[in-house]
């Protein structure tokens, strides 16, 4: 038997509507399920890489392989897969498992894993610079979990669930950066706004920045360091010192802030 008689095979466009542009369409409102496919590796595999496409048409690695069932795999030139959602999300992912993860990314080479972005292109231009909604929103349900856990490891498992092999890694686990606002912020109705913990190094650091004394504008509790430079004895160069400043009173119209040295009754060695 012919493979077109086993297979439904479209070849052309039949017209420049998106109906007689696609290769198969449904149309009838009282069906319950537009598609409704079934295979051993994976259910639905759909592909889009351009004209230099591989003639194949097998799915990407591990997907397809022995233990590996996968109901919809996407292979684009642009995006692998696209969702838009009218009212709740675009792309939606659970895993009944609590061992499993309802989302993972995995960029290779050096890309990006997640990009989580939220924008105001809806509201008028002028407008554009007052939005204020979130990225990415980590939530935990459980009463001591954590809604966003950062890990820099050295050696990651992608081959299916991604899972650390070497946990001794040495970048950062999680970093924030803002142009005008807080990097990073924390806050807590009852509990510390921040904990920091390290086993072996210093619980926190802050970087010396170069100045000869704090900023006329500051917030009533800013911390500040900066690094002066201390003449020292005979010919030798002068010392790199940090000083550590806090703001007792915070800058108005009518006023600069107020600043305290921190003194040190004890230096070690």
């Amino acid at each position: 038997m012919a493979l077109e008689e086993k297979r439904f095979v479209a070849t052309q466009n039949e017209g420049l509507s998106p109906l007689e542009l696609s290769g198969f369409a449904t149309s009838a409102t009282t069906l319950h399920f537009g598609v409704n496919a079934q295979g051993n590796g994976c259910g639905v595999y759909g592909e889009c890489m351009g004209d230099d496409a591989p003639a194949d048409r097998m799915t990407p690695f591990p997907v397809g392989q022995a233990g590996v069932a996968t109901g919809v795999c996407g292979a684009g030139l642009t995006y692998g897969v696209f969702g838009v959602g009218g009212q709740i999300a675009g792309v939606y992912g659970e895993v009944p498992s609590t061992a499993g993860t309802g989302v993972i990314g995995i960029g290779r080479k050096g890309a990006g894993a997640i990009l989580g972005m939220s924008t105001a292109e809806h509201l008028p231009a002028a407008s554009l610079t007052s939005a204020s909604n979130t990225g990415i929103e980590g939530i935990s349900d459980g009463a001591l979990g954590c809604g966003v856990v950062g890990s820099s490891v050295k050696r990651v498992d992608t081959i299916m669930s991604p899972k650390v092999v070497d946990a001794s890694g040495s970048g950062t686990g999680v970093m924030g950066k803002s142009g005008s606002g807080a990097g990073v912020k924390g806050f807590s109705s009852s509990g510390y706004g921040g904990v920091f913990e390290s086993g072996d190094a210093m619980q926190l650091s802050l970087v010396p920045r170069k100045a000869k004394n704090p900023p006329d504008k500051a917030r009533a509790g800013d911390f500040l360091v900066i690094m002066v430079d201390v003449p020292r004895e005979r010919d030798e160069a002068a010392a790199h010192v940090a000083e550590l400043w806090f703001c007792r009173r915070g800058s108005d119209k009518d006023h600069a802030a107020q600043w305290g040295r921190v003194g040190f009754d004890n230096l070690w060695p």
